[in-house]
């Protein structure tokens, strides 16, 4: 079992690691290699607020570390976990309803085609479904063992601060114990066990939201404005609301509306879906109902990306079953278990509870994942007792046959077309091949996007930057200019646009894109970052000073920001505070070469040679063997009266990269100082004239 879920789940990996989507993050998973290649680095500083539980990055970051950053070695060890997860489940399922049922579980699981493609992926679930096994499988023991109750409160607490949502498992689960103890002093102390247990990873999680922010978050952000897409009456309680403007606008709304904190910003979303239900209870009665069928149907709605889209791309994901076949047989294990003398109830508080959760919040594939193996078990017992040859089973036979072949019905009653139409995919992918720098395969995926839907703005967006890094710059412009026609209030359009305009030289007009694309979410830090570089270069050094250090009111942990503040107190002549901020992204991203730079062009500015040295022997260290640390090096050698060296230094770039202007302009004073002008003007003359 454990070899059959471990190939599979190997040989998808092997398939979609030929497709850029699937190697370079996106979206959420993004975000997560993002956090954990910073945690495998060392740097422990804390998002404002995580958009993530913690859980997942912390392990990603840990193996990131062990296996010197390679994602493919990190997709094989989650590959084994998932395929651990899979004998977890048939453990369970093996006790409550014998081997048959364990037999069947297990491969119900490994072959189960969107936890195979979740096991492989940069994303949380893998973990989460590994938690929740563990989790239900402790518990099935002997609820009088008190190790038995206080582990499996861990295990929830550890599978909350991967996904929040476990802990909607813990009010049935206390309701579970107290029964089962006999509502009496020993259920007391039987529950307090379990939240304790449930308590020693949350608490920590919490205690460093509570240090990060004034108004914390318990886990994560985003709480509240997933809550509302999933249950606003007039919305289809799906993931609808895509990346471009209709995201940008929704994400932005509180920020608009002055609620600049992470915490005020859910409680507006909360309260704004507590209003809208309100006015219009009827209405959110029957999204409801809609969102409890879209829930038990066989097709995978998109949440992040469409998995019909990576079964196009993956032979064995196109042959591997789904809820479809996984329903039928759990329903008619539902029949047979609820005539059995031991019901499993801790089995049907797992499945009841996962399913409630997906129809409360948000239906999408990876928010069903949760209630997966739970049905799984369930399909295991129904096909055990479909086999078994007993004529007591006869008349539940037929019952569970009836019901099984009603589900299947049911399962298949309604196709989520959205999530069978690839534009925005292939848009992500052109997004990924810009990330490799292979700018000929991102034009061509762009066009695919724009050939299914030739309004979607978000691919016209990635077309214009791949343009952009392609030098193809007047056409990068019109191209964004049409992504911005098509959505003028998309943050990402507007701000893609003021970089365009950053490269053909038209800082002003670039500036007012940035603010503009701050009036549509004013507590995006990146876009007001990057509006601080834009003062900056345009010598207003003192307005980027004010800007940047709003910034890191906000993200104080972010290295790039820090960095970014430590060269406008340079260019305002706020030298000592400047090394305080470059020593600060030095600490933060000790990899981080240009960091390095930056702290030493500053210490040579104050006279700091040995800082300075010791600064660009670590810009050195980390790769950064380009024009910048040479220039350093020269720098140093002139303050240190080394004529020689400071040629030695300057000869090889200047030959290599002419149009350098600080290089050439230090060689040409460093050659008189030397009595070598005539020379050196001959070899520069020589380098401009000599083909390319």
């Amino acid at each position: 079992m454990f070899a059959a879920a471990f190939i599979v789940r190997l040989g998808v990996s092997a398939e979609l690691g030929q497709t850029a989507l699937f190697r370079n993050a996106q979206l959420d998973s993004r975000e997560y290699l993002s956090w954990a290649q910073r945690i495998a680095i060392g740097n422990f500083s804390w998002p404002v607020p995580p958009a993530h539980g913690p859980g997942y990055p912390f392990l990603l970051g840990a193996l990131l570390a062990m296996f010197n950053g390679s994602v493919p070695a990190v997709r094989l060890v989650q590959a084994a976990l998932g395929a651990v997860t899979c004998l977890l489940a048939a453990r369970l399922s093996g006790k409550l309803f014998g081997k048959n049922a364990e037999l069947a579980t297990g491969l119900f699981l490994a072959l189960y085609g969107p936890l195979v493609l979740t096991d492989v992926s940069i994303l949380s679930e893998g973990l989460l479904l590994f938690l929740l096994c563990s989790t239900f499988l402790i518990l099935s023991g002997r609820v009088e063992s008190r190790p038995r109750l206080f582990a499996g409160g861990f295990l929830l607490g550890a599978a909350a601060i991967v996904r929040p949502t476990a802990l909607l498992f813990a009010p049935p689960l206390l309701l579970w114990v107290a029964w089962r103890s006999g509502w009496n002093r020993r259920a007391l102390l039987g529950a307090g066990l379990l939240i304790a247990g449930c308590l020693v990873p949350v608490l920590p999680v919490a205690v460093a939201n509570a240090r990060s922010t004034p108004r914390p978050v318990l886990i994560q952000g985003n709480g509240g404005l997933n809550f509302y897409i999933g249950n606003s009456p007039g919305g289809g309680g799906v993931p609808s609301v895509r990346p471009g403007e209709a995201w940008d606008q929704l994400e932005g709304e509180p920020a608009r509306k002055g609620f600049a904190l992470p915490a005020d910003q859910d409680r507006y979303f909360y309260a704004k879906t507590f209003r809208e239900i309100a006015s219009s209870p009827a209405a959110w009665a029957g999204l409801l109902a809609t969102k409890a069928l879209w829930t038990l149907q066989a097709d995978e709605i998109r949440d992040t990306f469409s998995y019909g889209f990576f079964q196009g791309l993956s032979a064995i994901l196109r042959f591997l079953p789904g809820f479809g076949l996984i329903f039928p047989f759990a329903v008619a294990g539902l029949v047979f278990t609820a005539y059995s003398r031991a019901r499993p109830v801790l089995l049907w508080i797992w499945l009841a509870t996962a399913l409630a959760t997906c129809v409360l919040l948000v239906v999408a594939s990876r928010y069903r994942l949760p209630a997966v193996p739970a049905a799984a078990v369930l399909a295991g017992a129904g096909v055990a007792a479909l086999i078994r040859r007993d004529g007591a089973l006869r008349g539940r036979r037929g019952a569970a046959i009836l019901a099984a072949g009603a589900a299947a019905v049911v399962c298949h009653l309604r196709v989520h077309e959205p999530s069978h139409r690839f534009s925005e995919e292939w848009s992500a992918s052109g997004t990924s091949w810009n990330q490799e720098k292979e700018r000929g395969a991102a034009l061509r995926d762009f066009d695919r996007a724009l050939a299914l839907d030739e309004g979607y703005a978000p691919a016209r967006v990635g077309r214009g930057v791949a343009l952009l890094n392609l030098g193809r710059l007047d056409q990068a412009e019109a191209e964004l200019r049409r992504a911005v026609a098509l959505e003028p209030k998309s943050r990402v359009a507007v701000t893609e646009l003021g970089l365009a305009l950053e490269r053909l030289n038209r800082p002003a007009e670039a500036e007012a894109q940035y603010r503009a694309a701050l009036a549509l979410d004013p507590k995006d830090l990146s876009t007001r970052r990057t509006l601080g570089d834009n003062l900056l270069r345009q010598g207003r050094a003192a307005e980027a000073v004010t800007l940047l250090r709003e910034v890191i009111l906000r993200a104080p942990g972010h290295a790039p920001t820090r960095l970014a503040l430590a060269r406008a107190l340079g260019a305002a002549g706020r030298a000592a505070e400047a090394i305080a901020e470059a020593r600060e992204a030095t600490r933060l991203d000790s990899e981080r070469s240009e960091a390095w730079v930056t702290l030493a062009m500053l210490a040579l500015d104050t006279g700091d040679l040995g800082q300075a040295d010791a600064a660009l022997r670590e810009a050195e260290r980390t790769g950064a063997a380009g024009r910048d640390t040479s220039l350093g090096r020269a720098l140093l050698y002139r303050a240190e009266r080394l004529p020689d060296r400071v040629d030695r230094e300057l000869r090889p770039l200047v030959r290599s990269d002419p149009g350098f202007r600080p290089a050439v302009e230090l060689f040409l004073e460093n050659a008189r100082q030397r009595g070598a002008e005539r020379e050196a003007l001959d070899f520069l003359r020589e380098r401009a004239h000599r083909p390319s």
